[in-house]
């Protein structure tokens, strides 16, 4: 296949084929990453449980159950953290693949036709990180049982999550198109020079 491509184009290709790569290696991060934090929440509702009701194994903890609820929210908003990061390293590797796609002299370029194929729509990150705010609820059931003062400040910071989905959600792909075109408009400049 390299006799076809100019030998310009060879060390294109190679960065093309190390990037196809690395994204598959994130991939696999990320979806290890989300098995991490469902697991550890997982575990967090069994101890809850354990503590909770008369007739729970371990009951009259209410300090304990109000501290392993705090934990298990902030994990949650550090999963959410986790995946607004993912998300932003997915769309700099993509916007790098489709400028790739274009210095290469190739007759298909899978990335930008499934950008354009795809057209507008709500990435899956949106819907993880809504997965992510939406385990805080049990945690968030526990204290109100437990009557902690404080519940609103936490269902306040909660609604602040929400906030930022809705907000990433609008501007992300203006924010993308945006840096791609910036980003285009400067490799255009230099191939011009």
């Amino acid at each position: 296949m390299s006799a076809m491509i100019p030998d310009a184009s060879i060390d294109v290709l190679e960065v093309y084929k190390i990037y196809l790569v690395d994204l598959g290696n994130i991939g696999s991060r990320h979806t290890e990453a989300n098995k991490f934090y469902v697991s550890l929440l997982s575990v967090i509702l069994v101890v809850i449980g354990l503590t909770g009701g008369k007739d729970a194994p371990l009951s009259g903890f209410v300090e304990l159950q109000q501290s392993v609820a705090l934990l298990a929210i902030s994990i949650s908003a550090l999963w959410f953290a986790t995946i607004a990061t993912y998300a932003r390293l997915y769309r700099a590797k993509f916007m790098v693949l489709r400028r790739l796609e274009d210095e290469l002299t190739l007759t298909v370029r899978p990335f930008q036709a499934e950008a354009q194929a795809l057209g507008k729509f709500v990435h899956l990150s949106m819907i993880e990180r809504l997965v992510a705010v939406l385990m805080t609820a049990p945690f968030f059931v526990v204290l109100q049982h437990l009557g902690a003062n404080w519940l609103w400040a936490l269902l306040a910071a909660d609604c602040v999550f929400l906030v930022l989905i809705i907000a990433t959600t609008i501007a992300g792909p203006l924010t993308t198109a945006a840096t791609e075109a910036a980003s285009t408009g400067r490799s255009n400049a230099n191939t011009t020079k």
